[in-house]
Protein backbone atom coordinates (compact mmCIF):
# COMPACT_ATOMS: atom_id res chain seq x y z
CA UNK A 1 0.00 0.00 0.00
CA UNK A 2 1.11 3.60 -0.71
CA UNK A 3 2.76 4.84 2.50
CA UNK A 4 0.70 8.04 2.35
CA UNK A 5 -2.53 6.06 2.09
CA UNK A 6 -1.53 3.82 4.96
CA UNK A 7 -0.70 6.83 7.12
CA UNK A 8 -4.04 8.50 6.34
CA UNK A 9 -5.93 5.26 6.97
CA UNK A 10 -4.40 4.93 10.41
CA UNK A 11 -4.98 8.60 11.26
CA UNK A 12 -8.62 8.61 10.15
CA UNK A 13 -9.53 5.31 11.75
CA UNK A 14 -8.06 6.49 15.07
CA UNK A 15 -10.49 9.44 15.13
CA UNK A 16 -13.04 8.88 17.89
CA UNK A 17 -15.74 11.28 16.70
CA UNK A 18 -17.09 12.56 13.40
CA UNK A 19 -15.73 15.98 14.28
CA UNK A 20 -12.19 14.64 14.81
CA UNK A 21 -12.46 12.68 11.58
CA UNK A 22 -13.57 15.73 9.61
CA UNK A 23 -10.93 18.00 11.10
CA UNK A 24 -8.28 15.59 9.84
CA UNK A 25 -9.87 15.64 6.36
CA UNK A 26 -9.77 19.43 6.42
CA UNK A 27 -6.03 19.29 7.12
CA UNK A 28 -5.59 16.93 4.16
CA UNK A 29 -7.49 19.37 1.94
CA UNK A 30 -5.07 22.14 2.88
CA UNK A 31 -2.10 19.87 2.15
CA UNK A 32 -3.51 19.49 -1.37
CA UNK A 33 -3.82 23.27 -1.78
CA UNK A 34 -7.51 23.73 -1.02
CA UNK A 35 -9.00 26.17 1.48
CA UNK A 36 -12.19 24.30 2.30
CA UNK A 37 -13.47 20.79 2.80
CA UNK A 38 -17.02 19.48 2.90
CA UNK A 39 -18.65 16.08 3.25
CA UNK A 40 -22.34 15.41 2.72
CA UNK A 41 -24.08 12.12 3.50
CA UNK A 42 -27.56 11.52 2.11
CA UNK A 43 -29.34 8.59 3.69
CA UNK A 44 -31.65 6.38 1.66
CA UNK A 45 -34.53 6.93 4.07
CA UNK A 46 -37.07 8.35 4.54
CA UNK A 47 -37.71 7.92 0.82
CA UNK A 48 -39.95 10.98 0.50
CA UNK A 49 -37.38 13.26 2.12
CA UNK A 50 -33.94 11.66 2.56
CA UNK A 51 -31.98 13.04 5.47
CA UNK A 52 -28.73 14.75 4.53
CA UNK A 53 -25.98 15.44 7.03
CA UNK A 54 -23.26 17.94 6.18
CA UNK A 55 -19.85 18.57 7.71
CA UNK A 56 -18.06 21.59 6.28
CA UNK A 57 -15.31 24.12 6.89
CA UNK A 58 -16.91 26.73 4.63
CA UNK A 59 -17.37 30.24 6.06
CA UNK A 60 -20.31 30.45 8.46
CA UNK A 61 -21.97 33.10 6.31
CA UNK A 62 -21.99 30.75 3.29
CA UNK A 63 -23.22 27.81 5.36
CA UNK A 64 -26.20 29.82 6.56
CA UNK A 65 -26.87 31.19 3.07
CA UNK A 66 -26.73 27.67 1.63
CA UNK A 67 -29.16 26.43 4.26
CA UNK A 68 -31.58 29.36 4.03
CA UNK A 69 -31.81 29.16 0.25
CA UNK A 70 -32.05 25.37 0.28
CA UNK A 71 -29.20 25.29 -2.23
CA UNK A 72 -28.76 21.58 -1.74
CA UNK A 73 -31.71 21.15 -4.13
CA UNK A 74 -29.99 23.05 -6.98
CA UNK A 75 -26.27 22.58 -6.27
CA UNK A 76 -24.83 21.06 -9.50
CA UNK A 77 -22.18 19.12 -7.57
CA UNK A 78 -24.90 17.44 -5.51
CA UNK A 79 -26.97 16.66 -8.60
CA UNK A 80 -23.91 15.10 -10.22
CA UNK A 81 -23.22 13.04 -7.10
CA UNK A 82 -26.72 11.57 -7.18
CA UNK A 83 -26.27 10.52 -10.81
CA UNK A 84 -22.64 9.49 -11.14
CA UNK A 85 -19.61 8.37 -9.16
CA UNK A 86 -17.19 10.03 -11.56
CA UNK A 87 -15.18 12.92 -10.08
CA UNK A 88 -16.23 16.40 -11.14
CA UNK A 89 -14.02 19.48 -11.42
CA UNK A 90 -15.59 22.86 -10.69
CA UNK A 91 -14.81 24.90 -13.79
CA UNK A 92 -16.39 27.34 -16.23
CA UNK A 93 -18.46 24.58 -17.84
CA UNK A 94 -19.94 23.55 -14.51
CA UNK A 95 -20.66 27.18 -13.60
CA UNK A 96 -23.01 27.39 -16.58
CA UNK A 97 -25.35 25.15 -14.60
CA UNK A 98 -27.29 27.19 -12.04
CA UNK A 99 -25.31 30.43 -12.69
CA UNK A 100 -27.09 32.30 -9.89
CA UNK A 101 -25.97 29.66 -7.40
CA UNK A 102 -22.35 29.92 -8.53
CA UNK A 103 -22.43 33.72 -8.55
CA UNK A 104 -23.61 33.62 -4.95
CA UNK A 105 -20.94 31.05 -4.02
CA UNK A 106 -18.20 33.18 -5.60
CA UNK A 107 -19.29 36.16 -3.50
CA UNK A 108 -18.33 34.07 -0.45
CA UNK A 109 -14.94 33.08 -1.89
CA UNK A 110 -15.94 29.66 -3.24
CA UNK A 111 -15.19 29.16 -6.91
CA UNK A 112 -12.89 26.29 -7.84
CA UNK A 113 -12.83 22.75 -6.55
CA UNK A 114 -13.10 19.03 -6.98
CA UNK A 115 -15.70 16.61 -5.68
CA UNK A 116 -16.14 12.86 -5.61
CA UNK A 117 -19.30 10.93 -4.83
CA UNK A 118 -19.57 7.43 -3.38
CA UNK A 119 -22.31 4.89 -2.71
CA UNK A 120 -22.73 2.34 0.04
CA UNK A 121 -24.65 -0.91 -0.05
CA UNK A 122 -27.26 0.62 2.27
CA UNK A 123 -28.27 3.07 -0.45
CA UNK A 124 -26.60 6.10 1.10
CA UNK A 125 -24.70 8.58 -1.07
CA UNK A 126 -21.60 10.44 0.07
CA UNK A 127 -19.98 13.52 -1.43
CA UNK A 128 -16.49 14.70 -0.54
CA UNK A 129 -15.47 18.12 -1.86
CA UNK A 130 -12.31 20.23 -1.69
CA UNK A 131 -12.54 23.85 -2.86
CA UNK A 132 -10.84 27.24 -2.88
CA UNK A 133 -11.36 30.85 -3.93
CA UNK A 134 -8.57 31.24 -6.48
CA UNK A 135 -6.78 29.17 -9.13
CA UNK A 136 -8.72 26.73 -11.25
CA UNK A 137 -7.92 23.05 -10.66
CA UNK A 138 -5.51 21.99 -13.40
CA UNK A 139 -5.55 18.67 -15.29
CA UNK A 140 -2.08 17.97 -13.90
CA UNK A 141 -3.33 18.54 -10.37
CA UNK A 142 -6.22 16.12 -10.82
CA UNK A 143 -3.93 13.55 -12.44
CA UNK A 144 -1.51 13.80 -9.53
CA UNK A 145 -4.08 13.48 -6.75
CA UNK A 146 -7.09 11.79 -8.35
CA UNK A 147 -6.61 8.27 -7.05
CA UNK A 148 -5.83 9.49 -3.54
CA UNK A 149 -8.91 11.69 -3.48
CA UNK A 150 -11.10 8.85 -4.75
CA UNK A 151 -9.68 6.62 -2.04
CA UNK A 152 -10.31 9.30 0.60
CA UNK A 153 -13.91 9.67 -0.55
CA UNK A 154 -14.56 5.95 -0.15
CA UNK A 155 -12.89 5.81 3.25
CA UNK A 156 -14.71 8.93 4.40
CA UNK A 157 -18.10 7.55 3.41
CA UNK A 158 -17.49 4.42 5.42
CA UNK A 159 -15.80 6.13 8.36
CA UNK A 160 -18.11 9.10 8.81
CA UNK A 161 -21.37 7.25 8.12
CA UNK A 162 -20.60 4.89 10.99
CA UNK A 163 -19.66 7.68 13.37
CA UNK A 164 -22.61 9.88 12.41
CA UNK A 165 -24.96 6.94 12.84
CA UNK A 166 -23.66 6.25 16.35
CA UNK A 167 -23.83 9.91 17.28
CA UNK A 168 -27.21 10.50 15.65
CA UNK A 169 -29.18 8.90 18.43
CA UNK A 170 -28.48 11.81 20.77
CA UNK A 171 -31.26 14.12 21.87
CA UNK A 172 -29.94 17.64 22.25
CA UNK A 173 -32.86 18.83 24.43
CA UNK A 174 -32.35 22.51 23.68
CA UNK A 175 -34.74 24.79 25.56
CA UNK A 176 -36.89 27.34 23.75
CA UNK A 177 -34.69 30.09 25.16
CA UNK A 178 -31.49 28.44 23.91
CA UNK A 179 -33.00 28.01 20.44
CA UNK A 180 -34.08 31.65 20.50
CA UNK A 181 -30.52 32.76 21.26
CA UNK A 182 -29.13 30.68 18.41
CA UNK A 183 -31.71 32.10 15.99
CA UNK A 184 -30.63 35.64 16.81
CA UNK A 185 -26.98 34.57 16.53
CA UNK A 186 -27.71 33.11 13.09
CA UNK A 187 -29.05 36.55 12.11
CA UNK A 188 -25.66 38.04 13.00
CA UNK A 189 -26.59 39.56 16.36
CA UNK A 190 -24.01 39.85 19.13
CA UNK A 191 -24.78 38.95 22.74
CA UNK A 192 -25.11 42.65 23.57
CA UNK A 193 -27.55 43.23 20.68
CA UNK A 194 -29.63 40.20 21.66
CA UNK A 195 -29.72 41.48 25.24
CA UNK A 196 -31.18 44.80 24.08
CA UNK A 197 -33.73 43.12 21.82
CA UNK A 198 -34.97 40.76 24.54
CA UNK A 199 -34.52 43.19 27.46
CA UNK A 200 -32.22 40.86 29.36
CA UNK A 201 -28.57 41.04 30.32
CA UNK A 202 -25.71 40.04 28.01
CA UNK A 203 -24.59 37.68 30.77
CA UNK A 204 -27.93 35.84 30.52
CA UNK A 205 -27.61 35.64 26.75
CA UNK A 206 -24.11 34.17 27.03
CA UNK A 207 -25.31 31.69 29.65
CA UNK A 208 -28.00 30.28 27.34
CA UNK A 209 -25.62 30.20 24.38
CA UNK A 210 -23.06 28.41 26.54
CA UNK A 211 -25.67 25.82 27.48
CA UNK A 212 -26.49 25.27 23.81
CA UNK A 213 -22.80 24.91 22.92
CA UNK A 214 -22.42 22.28 25.65
CA UNK A 215 -25.52 20.31 24.61
CA UNK A 216 -24.58 20.34 20.94
CA UNK A 217 -21.05 19.26 21.83
CA UNK A 218 -19.30 21.90 19.74
CA UNK A 219 -16.49 24.36 20.41
CA UNK A 220 -18.23 27.74 20.16
CA UNK A 221 -21.44 29.60 19.36
CA UNK A 222 -20.63 29.72 15.65
CA UNK A 223 -20.41 25.94 15.47
CA UNK A 224 -23.51 25.65 17.67
CA UNK A 225 -25.52 27.90 15.34
CA UNK A 226 -24.48 26.02 12.23
CA UNK A 227 -25.09 22.60 13.77
CA UNK A 228 -28.50 23.62 15.12
CA UNK A 229 -29.49 25.03 11.73
CA UNK A 230 -28.36 21.93 9.84
CA UNK A 231 -30.17 19.69 12.34
CA UNK A 232 -33.39 21.62 11.70
CA UNK A 233 -33.54 22.92 15.27
CA UNK A 234 -33.94 26.55 14.24
CA UNK A 235 -36.90 26.04 11.90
Amino acid sequence: MDSWLEQELNSLESSNTSRDYFEHLNRVAKEFGFEYCAFALRQAYPISSPKTEILTSYPLSWQLQYHRNNYIEVDPTVKHALQSQLPVVWNEHLSQQQPEFWEDARSFGIQYGWSQSTRNGDGSVGLLAFSRANEEVSPQEIKEHCYRLMWLAQLTHHGLSGRLSREGGRSYNLTEREIEMLKWTADGKTAEEIAVILSISARTVNFHIGQAVSKLQVANKTSATVKAALEGLLA
